[in-house]
């Protein structure tokens, strides 16, 4: 940020650097522990760039084709100053994220917060585990901001009760990048000691907030997301959420593609209430996203078929902790549907190095489309939501 370099957050998953290519013209250093020994990384060529990126991340899901988001001085000053306006009054001097490859809000708002905000920086190293919460307990005070996915906060939660540990009391804390019940907002209050909580939503193409609950304001129901941040412009549209402004991201490289976007489009079913609280119910197209990471269903089906040749139909379900979990119809004869369902969850753990819920699949004769003869999820939903009622046991009289 002083030396006016710009930092590229790499995921450990990520295997293809074509996109250096489209950088502007610069020295390449690789920074970091990460990096395989025989790496190879093509010399930046662009010179076309409107304004100097000083930091870029990456979509989460997109690694056989990453896509990376850039972003200049101007986005990150602009988001930074337009949410934190919201917690004037509180007084906030240190920040802790819980990181994770694809936790693009902590990257962006939590570096660029402590950055231009001057405060501390607490992040925890390596895998996210369990450590991470004690580090939590050992970083806070009455003056701490804490980020982090619903998953983190549900999960420390969980890990204080379990180990019977008092939260100490913080100011305020930042939950986005999944949709947010609202008794995790009173839990944060309750069991963390969070003075006033705070939900934040958005994109990593807006750097990364469009719309936000104030600190203190409690949600009235699932899913509440506040209103839009004042300096963007918003609009509503049949296929999602329009918006532009000075902290939609500078540029994105995609498959060779250099975007410099005047606005963009978040795929989201929303919501307006008449008191202008806005309430996030969906995504308008099909991929799950698992506690802040998003994953393509077409993609997981097409990775299944491209190795094993079995017909499958996945459907986001509903999950406590994730928010969403992967659910899957299996085509397949019942005599192999053991063998084939464990061929399946070794290789999804394998392509996307994640442990996905081995109870959320069922075999099917036959997969469900619609008339259009196209796949249709919401039947599988619904064949899936009667096949577990129906699984149940009995209540106990």
């Amino acid at each position: 940020w002083q030396e006016e370099d710009c930092i590229i957050f790499c995921p450990p998953q990520l295997k293809d650097f074509s996109f250096v290519e489209k950088l502007p013209k610069a020295h390449v250093e690789l920074v970091g522990d990460l990096w395989p020994p025989s790496i190879s990384i093509p010399e930046p060529q662009q010179s076309s760039y409107p304004e100097k990126p000083c930091a870029g991340v990456f979509t989460s899901g997109t690694t056989q084709s990453p896509k990376l988001v850039l972003y200049s001085k101007t986005n990150l000053v602009s988001s930074v100053e337009n949410i934190f306006e919201l917690f004037k009054g509180l007084p906030i001097d240190n920040i802790f994220c819980y990181p994770q490859p694809f936790h693009t809000f902590g990257l962006t708002l939590g570096f660029a917060a402590a950055t231009i905000m001057k405060w501390k920086l607490h992040i925890p190293q390596g895998k996210y585990s369990r450590e991470h919460h004690k580090i939590w307990l050992e970083s806070v005070n009455s003056s701490s901001i804490t980020l982090g996915t619903p998953t983190h906060f549900h999960d420390l939660i969980h890990d204080l009760k379990e180990n019977n540990r008092q939260a100490p009391q913080t100011c305020s804390s930042i939950i986005g990048g999944a949709r947010v019940p609202r008794q995790l907002w009173l839990d944060s209050k309750d069991h963390l000691n969070i003075e006033a909580p705070s939900i934040g939503y958005g994109a990593t193409e807006a750097s990364p907030g469009v719309t936000h609950l104030p600190p203190g304001v409690e949600p009235t129901e699932d899913g509440e997301i506040g209103a839009p941040l004042k300096h963007l412009r918003v609009s509503l549209q049949p296929d999602g959420l329009l918006f532009s402004g000075p902290s939609l991201c500078l540029a994105t490289i995609q498959e060779g593609q250099l975007l410099f976007l005047k606005d963009f489009v978040l795929p989201d079913v929303i919501h307006v209430r008449e008191e202008n609280r806005w309430v996030y119910q969906t995504r308008s197209k099909w991929f799950i996203n698992r506690g802040g990471e998003k994953f393509s269903l077409e993609r997981i089906e097409q990775d299944i078929f491209n190795a094993i040749q079995i017909g499958v139909l996945g459907f986001p379900l509903a999950d406590a902790r994730l928010g969403e979990e992967l659910g899957l119809l299996i085509q397949c004869e019942e005599e192999k549907f053991l063998e084939i369902k464990a061929l399946i969850y070794s290789l999804l753990e394998k392509v996307f190095g994640r442990s996905f819920n081995k109870d959320n699949c069922m075999r099917i004769s036959k997969l469900p489309k619609n008339e259009n003869l196209k796949k249709d999820r919401k039947a599988a939903q619904e064949i899936f939501a009667k096949h577990s009622h129906q699984a149940q046991p009995p209540a106990t009289p």
